[in-house]
């Protein structure tokens, strides 16, 4: 897969990841204990998917994009 495209497809896929991540602690406050189990299960286990099924190829096809988006991590706090 041509760099350029790997790249795109890699943030995407990790800022996606990162915002369904998110919900959880918003469940956490607004919703029921049985609601959080319901949904926050299937929400992390996407979560994972994304990493595995998108992230993990993309990094063994050009590991420096995970060597980049982990320093924009840690400067930023996020993947910019």
């Amino acid at each position: 897969m041509e760099y350029e495209i790997a790249k795109l497809i890699a943030h995407t896929a990790f800022r996606s990841a990162s915002d369904i991540n998110n919900l959880i602690p918003m469940m956490k406050d607004f919703c029921s204990e049985s609601e959080c189990k319901e949904f926050g299960i299937p929400i992390a286990t996407a979560s994972y998917e994304i990493y595995e099924q998108i992230l993990k190829k993309i990094y063994r096809l050009h590991p420096e994009i995970e060597a980049e988006m982990e320093q924009q991590v840690q400067k930023f706090g996020r993947v910019i």
